[in-house]
């Protein structure tokens, strides 16, 4: 979040969370005293997970948000003339198993077709 300031990002999608769960909740910046809120998808097990950290200032701009699985969350934000989805993945490596492999791709085409 010290980055998000410094080179003044919004919106920062990132991957390896670790958190347990689904969902969401504000966070303050003790340095600064500046509010973030967090979207997050995470595993049962402490592995994997992705996120979103939106800075307050950002908020009115955040419609909704969907924990598709530990490895992919999409946002939607109220933009014009369009609304505009951005979808942070956390993709498998090549040794997992194919069953892994395939799930991930199928989960991906089932969020991009549903933001149209």
């Amino acid at each position: 979040m010290q980055e998000m300031i410094r080179i003044n990002i919004d919106i920062l999608g990132t991957a390896e969370t670790f958190w347990d769960g689904m969902g969401d909740f504000e966070t303050t910046l003790p340095e600064t005293e500046e509010k973030f809120r967090v979207f997050f998808s995470g595993g049962g097990k402490k592995r994997k997970g992705v996120a979103f950290i939106t800075r307050e200032t950002f908020r009115d701009s955040i419609k909704n948000y969907d924990t598709v699985s530990d490895r992919i969350i999409r946002i939607r934000l109220n933009t014009a003339p369009v609304e505009v989805n951005i979808i942070q993945v956390y993709a498998p490596t090549s040794d997992a198993e194919l069953e892994v492999i395939d799930k991930f791709y199928e989960d991906i085409e089932k969020v991009v077709k549903s933001s149209k």
